[in-house]
């Protein structure tokens, strides 16, 4: 049996963010989930119930700006608020899951915040799941689109602009793409700053990979038209602890794709065979 609750926790300047969290009977560990930009952690359910099965519970929070939090659509004031939400995620998932190993599972602009989080602040988990994270882009976005970017940033850090984000690229499922464009909490914005910010912290990641001690399965999807590949590769290349796994064939979403259960299952399968005995 699986049950399910909302909750909410306060960012040190009164933002209030969402939170939901499902939790099994035969609780064995306890995942973190860090969602992607322009989306939210409902989109998430069908991951917390395939965790579920194998006693894995699941908390999954909206960032600011983004789903069921409050804040400005797609603005992030400085990326080590990021990183502060996810600290304050990391209190709340110990109250839910209480005596349990922790995993942080982030996937795309959530993978950056993922792997910036392990790498700056050190927490104390048993593993992480990357997916198709942002540390690479296919292509950079049209010179004028950065060159305003640049502009506004230094006079209007909160002025946003379309992400551009063609969701056919999502899955090979046309109804996730569809209930995608359809979901009223998603949306196509992303700031100025949030998008410098976020771009210097993928350069980051990738600068110091080499320092990178967590156990991790890093997954991408080969035709991610959203998020380049050798960004993860390249990671993965410098990081011992890491396995990576290129999913031939897949788009961005690898766990909204049509043979998701795969996915899934090396999701899990991960996460198991980083439990202690008895476990």
């Amino acid at each position: 049996m699986l049950s399910s609750s909302n909750s909410s926790f306060k960012a040190a300047d009164g933002t209030i963010l969402f939170a939901q969290s499902w939790k099994p009977q035969n609780l064995r560990a306890a995942v973190i989930q860090v969602h992607g930009m322009g989306e939210h952690s409902g989109r998430y359910q069908h991951v917390a119930e395939a965790f579920a099965e194998k006693g894995i519970g699941m908390l999954a929070y909206d960032h600011t700006g983004h789903g069921q939090s409050s804040g400005k659509r797609g603005h992030v004031s400085e990326y080590k608020r990021l990183l502060d939400e996810m600290d304050l995620a990391m209190g709340k998932v110990k109250l839910v899951f209480p005596g349990v190993p922790i995993f942080i599972y982030g996937h795309s602009w959530g993978g950056n915040i993922a792997l910036n989080f392990i790498l700056r602040r050190r927490p104390s988990i048993a593993g992480a799941i990357i997916t198709g994270p942002w540390l690479k882009l296919p292509t950079e976005p049209p010179a004028i689109q950065v060159t305003l970017g640049k502009i506004m940033k230094g006079i209007f850090p909160s002025f946003s602009q379309n992400t551009n984000l063609d969701s056919n690229l999502l899955s090979h499922d046309p109804a996730v793409n569809e209930a995608y464009r359809k979901d009223p909490l998603v949306h196509g914005k992303i700031s100025a700053t949030n998008y410098f910010e976020s771009a210097d912290a993928a350069r980051y990641a990738l600068h110091h990979a080499s320092s990178y001690d967590t156990p991790t399965l890093l997954m991408h999807g080969g035709e991610d038209g959203i998020t380049s590949p050798e960004g993860s590769r390249k990671f993965a290349s410098k990081a011992p602890k890491v396995k990576f796994k290129i999913w031939d064939g897949l788009y961005h979403e690898i766990h909204n794709e049509p043979n998701k259960a795969e996915v899934l299952k090396d999701m899990t399968d991960f996460i198991e065979s980083l439990l202690p005995p008895g476990k």
